[in-house]
């Protein structure tokens, strides 16, 4: 198994950690409160880095198709 902790998921993880953070600090609760990160993020009104990932990515793909270009997605870079 790979350590979650290590590799490319590490900075995923440390971003959401600080998401999870960042939405205790709006709602008041402390990490020894042992919320469920779903509540957790539900009540501060915050998405998790996984829903903006998707956002953005379904973001992008509308464009590629309704682009005043005719349709035409340029690559990136």
């Amino acid at each position: 198994l790979v350590n979650e902790c290590n590799g490319p998921n590490s900075a995923h993880r440390t971003i959401q950690v600080a998401i999870n953070d960042a939405a205790r600090s709006i709602v008041g609760y402390k990490r020894r409160d042992h919320i469920h990160v779903g509540d957790l993020l539900e009540r501060a009104g915050l998405p998790s880095l996984h829903e903006v990932a998707a956002k953005a990515v379904a973001l992008e793909t509308w464009k590629c198709f309704y682009s005043n270009d005719g349709g035409r997605c340029q690559e990136p870079g």
